[in-house]
């Protein structure tokens, strides 16, 4: 259970419920770049590079916050093992959210306190309660975030145009200093390299293993 504002949200069953109001809307990332936006929709986006992942500035910089990923790489750099987060607020406070725990460099000396930070089993949960935004990281590559408004233009470009397509999309929300280059196709690790595709399956094994089998039976495993 969380709080996202004046909203009281609750986890069951792989599905949030709240209480009062409609939920808040909800974009994710994790793993090798998979990306599902607040409209519900999925795609893959595969970039080395930092990107931001929502901002209300669209591009404009006149926002109260941004949110900035960037990926970690493993397997001879060929998979995310883990995704540093970045969140700025109001251009007074940046956190860090890296290596399993939370940073911050802060201008705002003895103002309102615009964050709070807490562990929820797993996860780290970043709350603002204005404007309503809720960061929910696993540690790893999965972030969730949870947003009081939220709009059905998810795949506009940094330059407020309707994007063609998921690289484009992509590429044209880098942030990275100095620049990157862009993404030109959609092929990943586990295609490049079938080593890689083994090792992601190693590592797999241990969900499907005596560790979890208390929990086999209540969670599909595929």
């Amino acid at each position: 259970m969380t709080a996202v504002g004046a909203v009281v949200a609750t986890c069951s069953g792989g599905h949030w419920t709240c209480t009062g109001e409609s939920c808040p809307g909800r974009c994710q990332v994790f793993g090798n770049g998979h990306y599902q936006t607040f409209d519900s929709r999925w795609f893959s986006f595969d970039g080395n590079c930092q990107y931001t992942l929502l901002e209300d500035g669209c591009g404009r910089g006149n926002g109260q916050f941004a949110v900035r990923v960037e990926s970690i790489p493993c397997c001879d750099e060929e998979l995310t093992c883990s995704r540093t987060i970045t969140l700025d607020l109001l251009d007074e406070v940046s956190l860090v959210l890296e290596d399993m725990s939370v940073s911050s460099r802060s201008s705002n000396t003895g103002g309102e306190m615009l964050y709070s930070v807490h562990t929820v089993g797993l996860y780290i949960v970043v709350s603002v309660p204005r404007p309503g935004l809720t960061l929910i990281w696993d540690k790893h590559t999965r972030l969730t975030v949870l947003l009081e408004a939220s709009e059905a233009n998810d795949l506009m470009s940094s330059g407020s145009l309707l994007a063609s397509s998921a690289l484009e999309f992509g590429n044209s929300w880098k942030t990275g200093t100095p620049p990157c280059s862009d993404v030109t196709t959609e092929t990943f690790p586990c295609q490049r390299h079938s080593y890689c595709s083994n090792w992601a399956e190693r590592r797999c094994m241990i969900i499907t293993g005596d560790t979890f089998k208390e929990c086999h039976l209540k969670v599909n495993t595929e």
